[in-house]
């Protein structure tokens, strides 16, 4: 490593926002900003301008003159790294940094979860990331597909289901039997607030809308459902059910804890303790820019993935 290296830039971009902090070499934050989505689905260039951003808010708070690229390590979770080509791209693009180290947005949250020791982590956010992190330092990953057909439980699967059931009610159509109640009316009063009443600028709404879009719309289920909305709750049942699934792929006979981070966490923790008690659910405590300071220092593994089972030859 590069022993001018005085500085840290720690980066959790995503589909919905970016943030990060800048820690010095004894761990300590030392300033933090966020900005705009900068998922590498997004484009290359849109990550590198949402991390170069957040660096210049931060450099604007802090002495003039004082932080350089040249004497700061870049490691950044972002959103999208396995997208062929692009981490690759925008590493050069911030080359005028004196290390630049990108690995996916879930495994910054895995060991800011585990705190850079073996664990299991599902983070729910616009998407969906579940990772384990093996005693002999190899992560095994799942879901993690991307929007529309991954993801499934996280808050743009849930906007798009939402959705649906939306345009049935609009146009008098049956809802799925296993949904409980009708599609709540003042839900539908908000939605149609939100992306207008007429049938032009819905088809145009949905039409244009991208995944941070579409889970703009998660948080007004999530009020509802506290709300007591029976259609709402059945809903987050539901996608507490998707992230069952996914976990039980994801544990192991000899350690069942998995770790819940990410926007909807805290509210899906309690379906899925309710539904899925075989697994020691564990809302996570820990800050994936400190997991992602925590590999910069080179006190966390590498990230090594394993390949896919079903992509094996």
């Amino acid at each position: 490593m590069n022993q001018s290296i005085n500085t840290y830039f720690c980066l959790d971009i995503g589909g919905t926002g970016s943030r990060g902090a800048l820690f010095n070499s004894f761990g300590e934050r030392l300033a933090h900003a966020e900005a705009d989505a900068g998922a590498l689905s997004l484009g290359v260039h849109q990550a590198q301008d949402a991390i170069l951003s957040i660096w210049d808010r931060i450099v604007s708070s802090l002495e003039p003159d004082e932080w350089q690229k040249e004497n700061t390590s870049l490691i950044a979770g972002v959103a999208g790294y396995s997208l062929p080509g692009r981490v690759q791209e925008l590493s050069q693009l911030l080359n005028e940094f004196a290390r630049v180290e990108i690995v996916s947005d879930g495994y910054g949250a895995l060991l800011g979860a585990t705190d850079g020791k073996p664990g299991a982590l599902i983070s729910i956010g616009t998407g969906i990331g579940a990772l384990r992190l093996g005693e002999n330092g190899k992560t095994h990953a799942i879901s993690s597909w991307g929007f529309p057909a991954g993801d499934a439980g996280g808050g743009a699967w849930l906007g798009l289901r939402v959705m649906g059931d939306f345009l049935k009610y609009l146009d008098g159509i049956a809802l799925s039997a296993t949904l409980s109640g009708e599609f709540p009316q003042e839900l539908s009063y908000a939605l149609l607030e939100r992306i207008g009443t007429q049938p032009h600028s819905i088809m145009q709404w949905q039409s244009e809308a991208r995944p941070k879009d579409f889970a703009s719309l998660a948080p007004l289920v999530v009020a509802h459902a506290k709300a007591g909305d029976t259609y709402c709750v059945a809903l987050l049942n539901e996608a507490a059910e998707l992230i069952i699934h996914v976990g039980n792929a994801l544990i192991e006979a000899s350690n069942t804890q998995i770790f819940l981070s990410g926007g909807l966490a805290k509210t899906l923790l309690p379906y899925c303790l309710a539904s899925g008690g075989h697994i020691n659910w564990k809302l996570s405590q820990g800050d994936p820019l400190k997991g992602l300071y925590l590999l910069g220092k080179g006190e966390a593994p590498e990230l090594n993935l394993l390949t896919r089972p079903g992509l094996q030859n």
